[in-house]
């Protein structure tokens, strides 16, 4: 199985989680070009890639393991983002301006949505954004607006101001919308201009 695509920021690649033995792993691959699977290194165990950011990194859910950035350059070490034993996607995606990074959270019973600074991890640098339950956030891409689901089956919105934390009192319900597996799969993106979203709906 092929599953979890990304394109890079260029649109000429895209990254993908691969199970062509024990175990997920992940590649690149040119779009466009005949060119083989290119196996990319990174953490012992089922990896899923999560997101393609602007610098160059793949940020990927090791399962049971945590939430790492793993960049593309020749000879660079992953990081680890945050810690976790569960065996969930964290549905994670880094802010246009490569300063955070929004992911979704199982510590604590029903999943939510939280961001924190890239490279000062720390449950005292993050903040929680959804209020009661959420999952899978995605960016605008000018990044002061940040869109997730709720538990009770909405699209929201956050404002967030340039330089700024994201502030949970500020968000909005868009619109209903029913998604086959809350928390666990990607099941909606939106536009660079946050006006249209693409849902997979039941």
């Amino acid at each position: 199985p092929d599953v979890t695509p990304s394109w890079s920021p260029d649109g000429r690649e895209i990254a993908f989680s691969s199970k062509r033995g024990s175990r997920y792993e992940t590649y690149t691959k040119a779009i466009g070009e005949p060119t083989p699977d290119h196996l990319r290194p990174g953490p012992e165990g089922d990896r899923y890639v999560e997101h393609w950011t602007v610098d160059g990194a793949l940020v990927q859910t090791v399962m049971r393991n945590g939430l790492w950035r793993a960049p593309l350059a020749e000879g660079s070490t992953p990081t680890l983002i945050r810690e976790t034993d569960r065996a969930e996607r964290l549905l994670a995606e880094v802010s246009p301006d490569g300063r955070s990074i929004a992911y979704t959270s199982f510590e604590f019973g029903p999943p939510e949505v939280y961001v924190e600074p890239v490279g000062r991890s720390g449950a005292r640098n993050r903040y929680k954004v959804s209020t009661q339950g959420g999952a899978e956030p995605h960016w605008r891409q000018d990044g002061l607006e940040l869109f997730y689901l709720t538990a009770d089956g909405y699209m929201a919105a956050v404002s967030v101001k340039a330089g700024e934390d994201p502030d949970p009192k500020k968000h909005q319900l868009l619109f209903r919308v029913s998604v086959p597996h809350h928390a666990q799969t990607s099941d909606f993106h939106v536009t660079q201009d946050g006006k249209l979203f693409v849902v997979n709906t039941i």
